[in-house]
């Protein structure tokens, strides 16, 4: 079923087209068919490719985006394409992928903060870089330990299946 190609932008033509479609939980939505439908341009120079690299985010983004929230689908990468994550995994595969993330970038956050020229800091300036220093580590063990947790609790779960 076409949308047309009155609807405009171009993500919004493709959520019209992948909701005809009604995916159930573990289709898979190829990357090339997304890539079609978000008209991204061929590209043969860098630059040109920076530019469609730059509309794919922008456009699919968005597409995903309204998937989740007015659909309730969420597209997971896999190779080749999106997963449609079935229900009764979206959050434990939600929680498991978005927590490492989180963990690494929050790990990168403490290891900039400490390595700060003390010495060109202000007295003030070297207390709210200890105080930063403190919450961040704090949040950083809070996140670490749940990820922890929940591998115990995937593990305990395997044990008894």
């Amino acid at each position: 079923m076409n949308a047309g190609p009155f609807l405009h932008p171009e993500w919004k033509r493709a959520l019209a087209e992948i909701v005809a479609l009604d995916p159930k939980p573990g289709d898979v939505i190829l990357r090339d068919w997304l890539e079609e439908l978000l008209e991204l341009p061929h590209a043969t120079t860098m630059e040109e490719f920076r530019q469609r690299q730059l509309k794919w985010l922008q456009q699919f983004e968005r597409l995903r985006d309204e998937l989740l929230v007015t659909h309730q689908i969420w597209l997971r990468s896999t190779q080749g394409g999106y997963e449609v994550v079935p229900p009764a995994r979206q959050t434990e595969q939600a929680y498991s992928d978005y927590s490492r993330q989180a963990f690494s970038k929050l790990k990168r956050m403490v290891r900039v903060a400490q390595h700060v020229r003390l010495s060109e800091l202000t007295d003030s300036e070297r207390k709210a870089n200890a105080d930063s220093l403190a919450k961040m580590s704090l949040l950083l063990g809070m996140v670490g330990g749940a990820m922890i947790e929940d591998k115990r609790a995937s593990d305990d779960e395997g044990a008894t299946s």
